[in-house]
């Protein structure tokens, strides 16, 4: 054997090598892995703060909400269930245990599990929400904003003042936002390089 074969042979081994790799490091499972030591961007330091799992709004209405959010968008359905008379649920969200309750969390896709829980409380009425909103989502719309914004008010909800905006790496989009049937505050977001039909 040459020293040209052999090195074509290491360097064909490296590139196979090289292959296995990428593809291991973008197998959905290699994505999100919270045991790992991440590094801070900042530095060298390993992070080991909290990670954050996923936000939750409360309805009257889960299958209502659905239309929202699976419907306009596009989010699917991981999990759904009817909550049991010893939940925590009851104390964490203030809900009487005579409620009749479900949750179910939402995917954004395959990368975003259990991204969103909504809480369904039902023969409760949910006071209005007029004062200082203590909380609220933020969505990246992803070129679905148009049909957001197109399709609220045949829901009978309006979209709140549109704005101009930057972000901190100075891409320029549009921010707004709409309140929910049960005045849940929703942020939406969208980019130009949005690719969403």
């Amino acid at each position: 054997m040459s020293l040209a074969d052999l090195f074509s042979m290491n360097t064909r081994s490296a590139i196979c090598t090289t292959l296995v790799l990428l593809v291991a490091a973008c197998a959905p499972g290699a994505v999100e892995n919270p045991g790992a030591d991440v590094a801070d961007p900042a530095g060298d330091a390993a992070f080991d703060g909290v990670y954050f799992r996923r936000g939750n709004i409360v309805v009257s209405d889960l299958e209502r909400a659905y239309k929202i959010w699976i419907d306009l968008f596009g989010m699917q359905i991981d999990t759904e269930n009817v909550q049991d008379a010893d939940s925590l649920a009851y104390d964490l969200f203030n809900v009487p245990r005579t409620a009749r309750t479900r949750f179910a969390t939402l995917n954004a896709g395959p990368l975003q599990s259990r991204i969103l829980g909504i809480y369904e409380v039902t023969d409760l009425p949910l006071e209005a929400q007029d004062e200082i909103r203590r909380g609220g989502v933020v969505i990246n719309a992803n070129g679905r904003l148009d049909a957001i914004r197109a399709a609220l008010p045949g829901m009978g909800l309006s979209m709140l003042r549109e704005k101009t905006l930057v972000t901190v790496d100075q891409e320029v989009g549009i921010e707004t936002g709409f309140h929910d049937w049960d005045g849940n505050l929703i942020i939406l977001y969208e980019l130009p390089d949005a690719h969403s039909q």
